[in-house]
């Protein structure tokens, strides 16, 4: 007589059990393999965000450095100065053959587009010339890549711009000593933050970068003295000698000014002279003016004639 020989296997409860554990790797693994490829394309969208904005920042502080103005010493290269629209002239790189614009100057503004998923593009836009003077037409009314408002040529420099949406909100443009007027700005700076997933880990990523206005007419300084002529008569010495041109230029104007008075001395006109006065204390004022049109003023003190 013959046994049966054994048979050994899973029960099925078994079979579940060891199912269960396989789908739970499985799926543990897919999910580890999915953060980790959104984590990289995060990652990568990131890097590539801050790449195009470091590039627009190098490329603004270039276009800053080159700052022009298509007549000599006028003052008129920053046209446009708030927290977030900054308008200039600049040098263009390449002069079009048989271009009449001599200094081959161009309009460059920098603004921000609107804000779409937490975010907003910064928009560089550009105006080119080859006649003798620069088109007085252009409009800020509005920034978008449509081209509107008389500008040529218009592009997103920088993706994932967030500074308007940060708390408090953050100024991509500082000017020193202020926005206003355009003629004394002397440096800008430029902040950006880029997010390219807001809201979300990681967080806003600060680039920025600072030029100082080397080509930019700065005011002048004035300064004056007015001590006691030692001649005869009741006259009063008046030195401006001490007012300077910032870029080292001829001052074009010394108006001297009487009493708080509104109405220029005839004489003296220039940088020194005797003012042939009457008895009593008299204050005196210097103003000065540069080339390009932008003066100073300041109060000389008083002095008692006898």
């Amino acid at each position: 007589m013959t046994t049966a020989r054994g048979q050994e296997g899973f029960s099925l409860i078994e079979l579940l059990v060891a199912m269960a554990i396989i789908t739970f790797v499985v799926m543990a693994t897919i999910s580890a393999f999915v953060a980790f490829h959104k984590n990289e394309r995060i990652n990568r969208l990131a890097n590539e965000s801050q790449d195009e904005a470091r590039l627009t920042l190098e490329r603004l502080s270039s276009q800053l450095r080159n700052l022009a103005s298509p007549t000599d010493y006028v003052p008129a290269s920053v046209e446009k100065a708030e927290p977030y629209d900054l308008v200039f002239l600049t040098v263009d790189a390449v002069k079009p053959v048989g271009s009449l614009n001599a200094r081959n100057v161009k309009r460059v503004r920098y603004c921000v587009g609107p804000v779409a998923n937490g975010k907003a593009p910064l928009i560089r836009q550009q105006q080119t010339w080859q006649v003798v003077d620069p088109p007085p037409s252009f409009s800020t009314a509005s920034c978008s890549t449509t081209g509107a408002g008389g500008w040529q040529k218009t592009q997103i420099a920088a993706s994932d711009v967030v500074n308007t949406e940060e708390s408090p909100a953050v100024p991509i443009f500082q000017y020193t000593p202020g926005p206003s007027p355009v003629t004394s700005i002397t440096a800008i700076r430029a902040d950006l933050y880029v997010d390219v997933n807001p809201g979300q880990s990681p967080t806003a990523v600060n680039l920025n970068t600072g030029v100082f206005l080397r080509n930019q007419n700065r005011q002048p300084v004035a300064s004056c003295t007015t001590p006691i002529y030692t001649g005869t008569g009741k006259q009063v010495a008046l030195n401006g000698s001490g007012s300077q041109d910032p870029e080292g230029f001829t001052l074009k104007k010394y108006r001297w000014y009487l009493d708080g008075g509104t109405t220029a001395l005839t004489e003296p006109s220039g940088v020194v002279g005797i003012w042939n006065g009457t008895s009593g204390t008299h204050s005196f004022e210097l103003e000065v003016e540069d080339q390009g049109g932008l003066t100073a003023k300041t109060s000389c003190g008083s002095v008692v004639v006898p």
